[in-house]
């Protein structure tokens, strides 16, 4: 089977990114990807946009890292972009949600903010 990809198969993405980026370089990668999806995750649920952009995320993730599994998927330049500028977009509405002041309603059935 793998002999049939031979002419488009060119390494195996995630061993690569070790040797073209050092054992620094890939750990910061993918930590900074695990941050991204663990907050991903926890925002998933509501109907609200942060959730929307949260679960497309997450979407778009687990696509491009099973297409890395085959190619550099990360290496093309309107893939790439795509998913940067969403998880850009994703960090903006998270952290306008985080600092936006939140009504909580007290015993006297008050809205205080």
């Amino acid at each position: 089977l793998l002999a049939s990809f031979s002419g488009t198969l060119e390494d195996f993405y995630p061993a690569a990114l070790i040797s073209y980026y050092g054992l620094i370089g890939s750990f910061l990668f993918y930590s900074m990807y695990y941050r991204i999806m663990s907050a991903a995750w926890a925002d998933k649920r509501g109907s609200s946009l942060l959730a929307t952009m949260s679960r497309s995320i997450l979407l778009m993730g687990f696509a491009i890292q099973a297409l890395s599994l085959g190619n550099q998927s990360f290496e093309n330049r309107g893939l790439s972009l795509v998913f940067w500028v969403c998880i850009g977009l994703y960090s903006s509405l998270r952290m306008i949600s985080m600092r936006a002041p939140k009504a909580v309603e007290t015993t006297e059935g008050k809205v205080e903010s």
